[in-house]
């Protein structure tokens, strides 16, 4: 229940303990354990619910070298099927990530566990490849493709009670609120997340001019154009 409920420490520590546990345990004691999990719920905290199972899978196939294929939803819904060596569980905030070498896109990514499904651990080993540095773990935003710096009418503490770790050290506060560089794997992906952040603080949020200013407000564009067509 710590790795489902706890803080980012005592979750990541807690995942580390079942995962080990899980090498020691007896085939007649899995089922037991299953059965106490599904029987158990962790009362909620700040982070949302996580398969324990999917844990378990990830974090076997991170030890073992093994690797997984799943299904990976962005928040546009459009799924695509993924293909990854994993390499690191971690949690940051309110959710928890992989991270991983994709094969398809012949680069490192991270991937939220609540949006990741019919996951399928294989047989196949892979070499360990060199990791990005520690670093990586706390600059996500510098990782992504896409990258854009915005304005929002909030204080730099709510802001940094609702927005991703990863960027929160960008966080400048400004005479209108505050700033900071935001990144995803494509300009429709990132103008989502900055929108629903933006609403759920109920602050407005201004695109500072640069050089990816442009493409990042098409992309809010096209979401508009989409929502008058749906009303």
């Amino acid at each position: 229940m710590g790795a489902l409920s706890g803080t980012d420490d005592v979750g990541e520590a807690a995942l580390r303990a079942l995962t080990k546990l899980d090498q020691l345990l007896p085939p007649r004691l899995h089922s037991l354990v299953a059965a106490v999990d599904g029987a158990t719920r962790a009362l909620p905290r700040s982070r949302p619910a996580v398969d324990l199972h999917l844990l378990q899978q990830l974090a076997t196939a991170q030890r073992d070298h093994m690797l997984v294929r799943f299904d990976y939803r962005k928040p546009t819904g459009e799924v695509s099927s993924r293909e990854v060596e994993p390499v690191r569980l971690m949690t940051q905030g309110e959710h928890w990530y992989l991270q991983g070498f994709d094969r398809v896109r012949d680069d490192w990514r991270v991937f939220r566990l609540d949006r990741v499904t019919n996951l399928r651990a294989t047989t196949w080993q892979f070499a360990v490849r060199e990791a990005p540095p520690l670093d990586f773990r706390r600059d996500l935003a510098s990782r992504y493709p896409c990258r854009v710096r915005v304005e929002m009418g909030v204080d730099v503490e709510k802001a940094t009670a609702r927005i991703p770790a990863p960027y929160r050290s960008s966080l400048e506060p400004t005479a209108h609120g505050c700033r900071f560089l935001v990144g995803a794997p494509d300009w429709d992906d990132l103008a989502w997340h900055v929108l629903w952040v933006s609403r759920d603080l109920k602050a407005p949020v201004t695109v500072l001019d640069g050089a990816d200013a442009d493409p990042f407000r098409e992309a809010m564009a096209r979401i508009s154009d989409h929502a008058r067509e749906a009303s």
